[in-house]
């Protein structure tokens, strides 16, 4: 065999084993991806949550955003529909005042699931304890696993063709210090979910 049929033939075997592995076979590799979806959330003002702008030791306040809808567009919707064995959550906030507190997010893919008094499964009940945080911030990460009702409304949300979540953010924060803290109209807890 000469050498040029050789060669030929080494590229043919070359490209046809390149098309096995791209395609859906079961002995082919299959490959683990992470996705991140940022969910932009609107910052907690906290001048517009507290009756006053001096905090003193030990007091508290609710704290809460307005539910927000969020869109999932055909992407989202076709990784959500994917075999997927766990999605992991990460809330990201941004507290620098000397604050302590717990928040809950609340995602569900319908309002009357928001409510206070719901015990839907229809909704994901994500808490995160607060602290001050300097202007890097901190995560707090929790994983819905494959089979779990949080999971399975992720999935249904991105299957719909006008999938949408709703989010909430409520909770509460407190000076935990000895001393009176002052709030200015800028001071928020930065959030951000992904």
């Amino acid at each position: 065999m000469s050498l040029q049929r050789l060669l030929l033939l080494a590229a043919a075997l070359a490209g046809g084993g390149l098309a096995a592995a791209c395609t859906d076979i079961p002995f082919a590799p299959h490959w683990e991806a992470d996705w991140t979806v940022p969910l932009p959330v609107a910052p907690i003002v906290l001048s517009d949550n507290f009756p006053t702008s001096v905090i003193l030791p030990e007091m508290s306040g609710s704290v809460s955003i307005p539910v927000q809808t969020q869109a999932l567009d055909q992407a989202v919707g076709q990784v959500l529909t994917q075999d997927i064995s766990r999605i992991i959550l990460k809330l990201h906030y941004t507290m620098t005042l000397p604050l302590a507190g717990a928040d809950t997010v609340f995602i569900a893919d319908s309002l009357s699931a928001l409510a206070l008094t719901s015990a839907s499964p229809n909704r994901i009940v994500f808490p995160s304890l607060l602290a001050p945080t300097g202007a890097a911030g901190a995560d707090v990460v929790d994983t819905l696993v494959a089979g779990s009702p949080g999971l399975a409304l992720l999935r249904r949300a991105g299957a719909s063709d006008a999938g949408s979540l709703y989010i909430q953010v409520r909770g509460r924060v407190r000076n935990p210090g000895t001393g009176p803290i002052v709030l200015t109209g800028a001071d928020v807890i930065g959030l951000s979910l992904a």
